[in-house]
């Protein structure tokens, strides 16, 4: 996980210092100063959208260091944590963002790029499963490799997770990425911050009842599990921890919150409101599956859980204004009564 490059160049100074322990135990053909190939794994909507100036600075350093270029490079794209710290809209964003950056970066340096992007099954977290692979394509074209999470191999029939899995390998490698201009990647800088700010101070003012829910939400998933310590949390400002991405959009869709739906729609008519005739120009260009993934979001929201809630705290009433406002975008009828047809689908 990074966020510079002397982060990343940190990881090969200390590896070159371990080399002659390692060569003192493991066979010295086997072993050699560039072996060690990073992948650089950017998280924070900020850094994504900067990664091209944070792999420039890589290579330049990588090259002071080894006399040569990497043969090429895998930046790995978060999906989830980004979402969890800036609210879905900035998430799928950066994550578009970074991607024009990568491709960017190999026009202006030569050096290959195979970007990677670690995804769960809902929008909020990615948006990949075996059911959603146009709409993953129109978002993230460009991507060479994702990661298959648990959901989409066991939520599914097995004869539509392997044909979706033939469609990823044998599309990923011919989708073609959307790139961004100076101007439209300012804007992109912008639209983070801005989007940000709506989702944020929602969070941090349920951020007691977030983790009052998340020990009754299994934490377990496939893997081997971290031993002689707690783990990790998420830390959100200066004092505010949260639970893993997973716990925490558990937590919320128990609850009958998509947490994609927090921010989201105060966001849009505020940007609606100050872009005017531009805004759906805007969308169509940055967010080219907003709409589907809104009324997606909308079959999981339980209104009688927001409505009392929205009695107890200031911030649930926020959220119940996202979903009114995301009505009155999208028409009522569309948003509410879409049901459950992704389940019957299957």
């Amino acid at each position: 996980m990074t966020s510079s490059a002397t982060q990343l160049i940190m990881v090969h100074k200390k590896s070159l210092k371990a080399l002659p322990f390692e060569k003192s135990i493991f066979d010295k053909a086997l072993m050699k100063p560039t072996d060690l190939e990073v992948i650089p794994l950017i998280e924070g909507t900020a850094s994504l959208i900067q990664s091209r100036q944070i792999l420039k600075e890589y290579i330049r350093s990588y090259e002071d260091i080894f006399g040569v270029k990497p043969k090429y490079l895998r930046p790995f794209i978060a999906r989830s944590d980004p979402a969890l710290d800036a609210g879905y809209l900035a998430a799928i964003l950066s994550a578009r963002g970074a991607i024009s950056e990568y491709y960017l970066f190999k026009e202006e340096t030569h050096v290959p790029v195979f970007p990677m992007i670690g995804v769960g099954s809902l929008a909020f977290r990615g948006g990949l499963s075996p059911l959603s692979l146009e709409r993953f394509f129109k978002n993230y074209a460009g991507i060479r490799t994702v990661t298959i999470q648990s959901a989409f191999r066991y939520d599914y029939p097995i004869e539509i997770v392997k044909k979706a899995i033939q469609t990823l390998e044998s599309k990923l490698p011919k989708l073609k990425p959307k790139i961004f201009d100076k101007n439209e990647l300012e804007e992109i800088s912008f639209l983070d911050h801005f989007f940000a700010s709506y989702y944020r101070p929602v969070i941090l003012s349920l951020a007691e009842t977030i983790k009052q829910f998340a020990p009754f939400i299994p934490s377990h998933r496939e893997r081997i599990q971290h031993t002689g310590h707690f783990g990790y949390s998420r830390k959100m400002g200066n004092t505010t921890a949260l639970p893993r991405a997973i716990t925490f959009s558990g937590v919320f869709y128990s609850l009958g919150i998509p947490p994609g739906l927090i921010g989201s729609g105060r966001a849009l008519k505020a940007l609606q409101k100050k872009q005017k005739g531009n805004f759906d120009k805007t969308i169509r260009k940055y967010f080219p599956t907003l709409e589907e993934d809104l009324v997606e979001m909308g079959a999981y929201m339980n209104w009688e859980n927001i409505k009392l809630l929205a009695k107890k705290n200031s911030a649930w009433s926020l959220i119940q204004e996202d979903i009114l406002a995301i009505e009155d975008l999208l028409g009522k009828d569309s948003f509410q009564q879409i049901q459950m047809n992704i389940f019957i689908e299957i």
